[in-house]
């Protein structure tokens, strides 16, 4: 498990953990939890939250595909 903590950037506050857990002898889980909040409060929540929300997972779903091609080769 790893976890990035953003002390200066785009968001207000960003916490990102990635956690790998054992599933059967020579298998694993990986799990990425991101924990933010936009600037500007509710303002940046109504104007950008939807964009913000559908990147991450985007980019989420792609790294997991990326890591999961590299251990099938």
């Amino acid at each position: 498990m790893f976890r990035d903590v953003q002390i200066q950037g785009p968001f207000a506050r960003w916490e990102y953990t990635h956690t790998i857990e054992p599933d059967r002898l020579s298998a694993c889980y990986v799990e990425d939890r991101a924990e933010y909040a936009l600037r500007l409060g509710a303002l940046g929540k109504l104007f950008a939250g939807g964009f913000v929300r559908r990147t991450l997972d985007c980019l989420f779903a792609y790294r997991h595909e990326f890591t999961a091609a590299a251990f099938r080769e």
